[in-house]
């Protein structure tokens, strides 16, 4: 596959200078204003209500990959689909929720402002009940966030692109109308399960350095992780009286991060794409609901805890990971099916906080300067650049002189003219504080990457909290990571003595995980004083530097084509088939619309008809069919494209094809046919 030549050396060795430059470098700066509008009013019904709904957010190729700064690459199509998956619950006589989860590195503010505003004129779902997730996937696009800091840094181009902020934000709140529209009379479900073996800890001295911690001696970077799954199962009400399983939303700890090199150029949901769309393909084959089975995967305490996997990670120890925690995803999903119910209490509260203006909560104060740390620059551990084997980059250098500053022990990046470069608006300080009850769990959306002890002590606090304010109903409490904006990281106090990645990163130094712990125990307060609702801004304003890294219009006058008949292709890990064709420039493709099926027939046949495997129908929305942009000037009016079918299995019996969708004025192409025999003209390539 064409992609694009990375070496992390080389670019690693300017990422000083690249930090230390990119506030100058020139970008017009964009101003946007939204207004917190009134929902509509609630209906009335006499029973639960609930709606599912989901739509594709993959954008077109060229945009930048969020997740490992200057590292990462430009997106040329993609492997799985980015999805955004909404679910909307409405108790009887209380304030509704919608929970959207999104294959994006994370929320944003300023999308979750965009989005409220777009749905408040149709819908009865109010700023303060709707969360935005991201999965934290780091090859899904950037450059959409609230802070100049991360639409600066996340990715590998500088900037904030509104094409791909609008794009998301029409999307997402397309999602969240059509699940509100799709209400009906549900029954909901809540349980646990534990995946043991499936991520390790990246940062164990650090994790180990908490003094609550008994029997360190025993503890492993296997052991030391967050094992505990939890699921919300919807069911609906069909038309004919029946209920019928249709998604659930997982709760897990896992941290989306294939190495960047090896996931190449191509938008992926990592291995969350494979939970969620095993669990979904399960409800389908074997349920058959009359909607189409939705499965949102949200992160929890994913911090220090990276995916179990080989030291040669690719795209098939990634899927078998995900087929491993889909076993248990699906036994839980089936248990469940014995204790649905239809009266569910779900109840809400939020509130906007500016904390460069309230930076203290009760008699917890955070830095007034945010500050991000030297080990950030050196990267994860065993997922950064050389820099974190060379100290102050590397985890475990904290400052040892002169720590009686807010920052503790934090190595400052630029040292004392941090400040000067990295100015504190310019960092995420608008902090929506949010707690969401469904049924015996209580969620703590958070815009930060959570490890797993900070999580242990944020639900210790919220559970101490709820038995002091007779909410003993409540017997899970999730933290739950990247919603609703981006932050960095939050850490124990202990774990940030140390200064790994994960402490480094922890913007508003070491009294981050109590301050917002009070900010949670305040809210709590105020729902039960209140009831459900909260304290927004009415009008929010944005000043970002803007570049915009959408394709350009082209003139439509292209043609299709095909330029290569299918080929089996023999790779050492992952056989496929190919095929390549001319077709419209990239934007006017519209990446986001369904684009490759598999047709197939009988020999003996006349008719064509949509490949079907175990009761799915074969097309881009799996995992097995992947979709990128070879060449954009590849004729006049044309770009080339190739699709790659990860199938090696034919049934000898059957003819195929690959088919590709209707787009504008063009029709559908259809390649050439081709049989499991066609192997024998195979093309054969070797892993580099």
């Amino acid at each position: 596959m064409p992609q694009k030549k990375i070496n992390p050396f080389l670019r690693t060795i300017f990422i000083v200078l690249i930090i230390m430059t990119f506030s100058a470098c020139s970008k017009k700066t964009i101003t946007l204003q939204f207004k917190t509008i009134p929902p509509l009013p609630n209906d009335h019904y006499t029973e639960f209500q609930a709606g599912i709904a989901m739509t594709d957010i993959t954008p077109p190729p060229g945009l930048p990959l969020a997740g490992y700064s200057t590292l990462s690459a430009d997106g040329i199509g993609f492997r799985t689909r980015l999805k955004a998956r909404a679910f909307y619950f409405k108790p009887v006589d209380e304030k509704p929720v919608a929970i959207v989860q999104c294959d994006l590195l994370s929320g944003s503010r300023i999308l979750h402002h965009s989005v409220s505003e777009k749905i408040a004129s149709q819908t009865d779902i109010s700023s303060s009940g709707l969360v935005i997730y991201g999965s934290h996937t780091h090859t899904g696009p950037g450059n959409y966030f609230a802070s100049h800091f991360y639409n600066s840094n996340a990715s590998n181009r500088s900037g904030f692109d509104y094409q791909l902020f609008r794009f998301l934000s029409i999307q997402i709140a397309d999602a969240i109308i059509k699940a509100y529209k799709n209400k009906r009379p549900a029954k909901l479900a809540t349980g646990v399960t534990t995946v043991h073996k499936a991520t390790r800890n990246r940062s164990l001295p650090a994790y180990l350095n908490n003094q609550n911690i008994k029997n360190k001696d025993n503890m492993n970077i296997y052991t030391a992780v967050n094992p505990t799954l939890y699921m919300i199962r919807v069911d609906l009400l069909s038309k004919e009286g029946k209920y019928y399983p249709c998604g659930a939303i997982s709760f897990f700890s896992i941290h989306p991060n294939i190495k960047p090199q090896l996931l190449n150029n191509l938008y992926s949901g990592d291995i969350i794409a494979y939970i969620e769309r095993n669990l979904e393909n399960h409800i389908q084959s074997t349920f058959h609901p009359f909607e189409r089975p939705i499965h949102a995967v949200i992160n929890m305490t994913h911090g220090d805890n990276n995916p179990n996997l080989p030291k040669n990670e690719n795209f098939v120890s990634a899927r078998h990971l995900g087929e491993q925690i889909s076993q248990k995803v699906i036994t839980l999903f089936t248990d469940l099916s014995q204790s649905l119910k239809a009266e569910i209490p779900i109840f809400f509260r939020s509130k906007d906080i500016d904390v460069l203006k309230q930076n203290k909560v009760n008699d917890v104060t955070i830095c007034s300067q945010p500050v991000i740390g030297c080990s950030v620059l050196g990267g994860a551990k065993g997922k950064g650049s050389f820099l974190q084997h060379i100290p102050p980059f590397s985890p475990g250098w904290p400052k040892k002189w002169f720590t009686g500053s807010c920052q503790g022990t934090k190595q400052k990046v630029l040292g004392p003219f941090h400040s000067f470069l990295f100015q504190k608006h310019h960092y995420p300080h608008h902090l929506m504080g949010q707690i969401i009850q469904i049924d015996n769990l209580m969620l703590l959306p958070l815009p930060f990457e959570i490890t797993f002890e900070s999580g242990n002590r944020m639900a210790d606090h919220m559970r101490t909290m709820c038995q002091k304010n007779n909410k003993s109903e409540i017997q899970y409490v999730l933290p739950t990571s990247c919603a609703n904006g981006y932050w960095g990281y939050v850490v124990t106090r202990d774990e940030y003595q140390l200064q790994y990645y994960e402490g480094g990163h922890t913007l508003y130094g070491p009294n981050t995980r109590k301050y917002v712990s009070e900010v949670h125990g305040n809210l709590l307060k105020d729902l039960i004083a209140s009831g459900s609702g909260g304290h927004m801004a009415d009008i929010h304003e944005y000043q970002l530097k803007s570049k915009s890294f959408y394709p350009k219009p082209q003139q439509i006058n292209a043609y299709r084509k095909i330029c290569m008949s299918p080929t089996f292709v023999h790779d050492n890990l992952e056989s496929y088939w190919s095929f390549q064709w001319l077709d419209l420039p990239p934007l006017e493709m519209d990446f986001h619309l369904p684009l490759i099926q598999i047709h197939c027939k009988k020999m003996e046949d006349s008719g064509w008809s949509v490949l079907n495997m175990k009761g799915i129908l074969v097309d881009d929305y799996g995992f097995d069919i992947a979709v990128f942009l070879i060449d954009n000037k590849a004729d006049a009016n044309a770009s080339m494209y190739e699709t790659r079918w990860y199938q090696t299995k034919l049934n000898p019996n059957w003819l195929y094809r690959f088919v590709v969708l209707p787009r504008k004025q063009m029709k559908a192409l259809h390649s050439s046919v081709f049989t499991g025999e066609s192997k024998r003209d195979e093309k054969t390539i070797y892993e580099q």
